[in-house]
């Protein structure tokens, strides 16, 4: 949905660097728990449920090379 925040107004309310939280809504970083809780207090707590849940899907699936070398 659209909540007519910018990054930056964003940012402000939940206490994070703007330009680490922009870098995590564009992929070039990964979202931690704790951005992913404030968000969800910020939004629904859905949202922190959906961003740790593909952070995490990203993480095994990113990790799928070392697993494999252990077999």
């Amino acid at each position: 949905p659209e909540y007519g925040l910018s990054v930056s107004e964003v940012a402000r309310r939940i206490g994070a660097d703007r330009a680490t939280l922009s870098n995590v809504l564009h992929g070039k970083h990964d979202v931690s728990r704790d951005l992913a809780y404030k968000l969800g207090a910020l939004l629904n707590d859905e949202t922190a449920d959906l961003l740790i849940a593909y952070q995490h899907a990203y993480d095994l699936e990113r990790d799928r090379d070392r697993r494999e070398a252990y077999k």
